[in-house]
C-alpha cells in the first residue's frame, strides 16, 4: 500500500450510518454506494434514535462512527422515530435533549398560552395572582407572592404557565392524539424525576413539593374559572415531532438508550453539506453524544457541500498529452497543485512534458468545462498509458486508492482491489467522495475537491 506524498485519506468508520429521507434520495443512493463499494456495510437509520439504538448495544469504547444525511448548516434528519421525514436538527435541539428530557421536550412543546395577554387591562398573569392574593392568599405566602406588586420568576413563573396550560388542555375539544400528546408531555416536564418543574420549583424556591402542588393546584381552580378561549397548536410538524419525543421518553426508554450510547463513539464524522459550517453546531452534536473536558468526542463535518460523484476515466498517450493541454482550460492549474501536493514534476516545462512526467506516477483530476468555459460538472480522471498490470497507469490507480482511507482494515483493503482492477481493465472508475463550496454552480471557483485532496480536508472542520 503506497498512499500519495502529502495527500490526506480519511480515516475509517467502524460504523457508518445513511439516512434514508424520501427528499433528494439521489445522494443519500449514492452515499450508500460508495460506502458499501469500499466494504463498510453502511446501515440505514431513518433517525437519529436509530442511531443511539444500534450504538447502545455495542460493549466497545473508543470508535469512530460516520453519519451521512442531508443537512445544511446542521442535519435535516428525525431526531426520533416518527418524526419529521426532514426535522431540522438544531444545535438548541441537541444541546436540550442532551441536558435531559424535560429540557428537550420544553423546547418542543413551547408556550401555548401568553401569560402577558392583556385582559380588560390587566395582564392573565395578574389577573391569576390577584384572583389567588384575594381568595388562596396562603398558597402564595411560601413563594413571596402574598402582596403586590411581587411577581413570580423563574420556576415559579414556569408553573404558573404550565398550571393554565393544563387547563387549556383539559378544556380543548375533541379530546385528539395530538392533545393527549400534549398533554403526555406536559407530565413529564411537570413530574420528571431529573429536571422536572416541580422539583425546580421546589429547590429553586425552597419550599416543600407540597406547598408546589398547593400552588399548582391554586392556579388550575382559578384558570378554570376564568372565560377565556385557549388556542392549541394546529402546525401539523408540530405535533409529529412531539408525539415521536413522547412516544420516544415513554415507550422506548429514550434516556436509557442515550447513555448507553453516550459511552460509545469517541470520534464522530458527519458527512453532508455544510454540517460544519458552524464550529457550535458540532459543538453540540458532541455534548449530545456525551462530550465532556475529561473525554471528549472530537466532531468533525464540512463547511461545504458534500457529494459523491463518479468521474469520467480518461486514459491518454504521450502524443495526446499536448492536445489534452489545449483543450482542458483547467488542466494546468490542477497539475501545478497536484505536482507541489506530491513533489512530482514541480519544475518540469513545457506544460505538456510536465503532464506525462506527473502522470507516469499519479493519476490527475481535471474538472471539465462546456463550451462556454463553465463548469459542466464532469470531472476527469487522467491516467497514462493502458492501466495494464504492473503499468504506470495502474499504479497511479493504485497510489489514488490506496490514498482514499488511513490505515485500511483487512475488508477495506480487499475492495480496493477490486475497485482497481474495475478502473483499470474495464474504464469503471468508482464513486469518490467530494466537496465544493456551491452545489451546480458552474463558475469558476467551485471546483470539486477529491479525497485525498489537501483542499477537501482543508473544508474539513473539527472540534478538536
Amino acid at each position: 500500500m503506497t498512499v500519495m506524498p502529502n495527500a490526506e485519506p480519511e480515516n475509517v468508520p467502524t460504523y457508518t450510518y445513511v439516512a434514508t429521507i424520501p427528499t433528494f434520495n439521489d445522494f443519500l443512493t449514492r452515499a450508500k454506494k460508495f460506502h458499501k463499494n469500499w466494504g463498510l456495510n453502511p446501515i440505514d437509520v431513518s433517525s437519529l434514535e436509530d442511531v443511539l439504538a444500534h450504538l447502545a448495544k455495542k460493549t466497545k469504547k473508543g470508535f469512530r462512527i460516520r453519519i451521512v444525511t442531508h443537512a445544511d448548516d446542521f442535519i435535516f434528519l428525525p431526531l426520533f422515530k416518527g418524526g419529521q421525514k426532514d426535522q431540522e436538527i438544531t444545535a438548541d435541539l441537541l444541546n436540550a435533549f442532551a441536558k435531559s428530557d424535560v429540557s428537550g421536550l420544553t423546547l418542543l412543546f413551547g408556550n401555548i398560552v401568553d401569560l402577558s395577554i392583556q385582559l380588560n387591562g390587566d395582564t392573565l398573569l395578574e389577573i391569576i395572582l390577584a384572583d389567588l392574593r384575594a381568595n388562596a392568599q396562603n398558597v402564595l405566602v411560601p413563594f413571596g407572592l402574598k402582596d403586590a406588586p411581587s411577581l413570580p420568576r423563574g420556576a415559579v413563573l414556569e408553573l404558573f404557565q404550565r398550571g393554565v396550560e393544563q387547563v387549556a388542555l383539559q378544556k380543548a375539544k375533541p379530546k385528539t392524539a395530538n392533545i393527549r400528546a400534549m398533554q403526555k408531555a406536559l407530565g413529564i416536564m411537570l413530574a420528571a424525576k431529573i429536571d422536572g418543574l416541580r422539583g425546580r420549583v421546589s429547590a429553586e424556591a425552597h419550599v416543600t413539593s407540597t406547598q408546589v402542588q398547593r400552588l399548582e393546584d391554586a392556579i388550575i381552580v382559578v384558570a378554570r374559572n376564568l372565560t377565556i378561549t385557549f388556542n392549541t397548536p394546529s402546525d401539523t410538524i408540530y405535533f409529529l415531532n412531539l408525539k415521536a419525543a413522547v412516544n420516544a421518553i415513554t415507550s422506548r426508554k429514550f434516556r436509557d438508550i442515550l447513555d448507553k450510547a453516550r459511552k460509545r463513539p469517541s470520534s464522530i464524522d458527519i458527512r453532508g453539506c455544510r454540517a460544519g459550517a458552524d464550529l457550535d453546531y458540532l459543538k453540540a452534536i458532541a455534548n449530545f453524544f456525551g462530550s465532556t473536558p475529561t473525554k471528549p468526542i472530537t466532531v468533525t463535518g464540512p463547511d461545504f457541500y458534500q457529494s459523491f460523484p463518479t468521474p469520467a476515466s480518461r486514459k491518454f498517450n504521450s502524443g495526446e498529452a499536448p492536445t489534452l493541454v489545449s483543450s482542458k482550460p483547467k488542466l494546468e492549474s490542477e497539475l501545478d497543485h497536484w505536482a507541489q501536493v506530491t513533489g512530482q514534476a514541480t519544475t518540469i516545462s513545457p506544460a505538456y512534458k510536465k503532464l506525462i512526467s506527473y502522470c507516469d506516477g499519479f493519476v490527475l483530476p481535471v474538472p471539465e468545462v462546456n463550451a462556454q468555459g463553465n463548469l459542466n460538472g464532469v470531472i476527469s480522471m487522467l491516467v497514462l498509458g493502458s492501466a495494464g498490470p504492473g503499468s504506470s497507469g495502474f499504479f497511479a490507480i493504485t497510489h489514488w486508492l490506496d490514498s482514499q482511507w488511513l490505515s485500511p482494515p483487512g475488508p477495506v483493503e480487499a475492495k480496493k482491489n477490486t475497485l482497481r482492477d474495475a478502473w483499470a481493465n474495464e474504464n469503471k472508475v468508482p464513486l469518490m467522495i467530494g466537496l465544493s463550496k456551491n452545489l451546480h454552480d458552474p463558475t469558476a471557483g467551485q471546483e470539486t475537491f477529491l479525497v485525498p485532496d489537501p483542499r477537501y480536508m482543508t473544508h474539513i472542520k473539527s472540534t478538536t
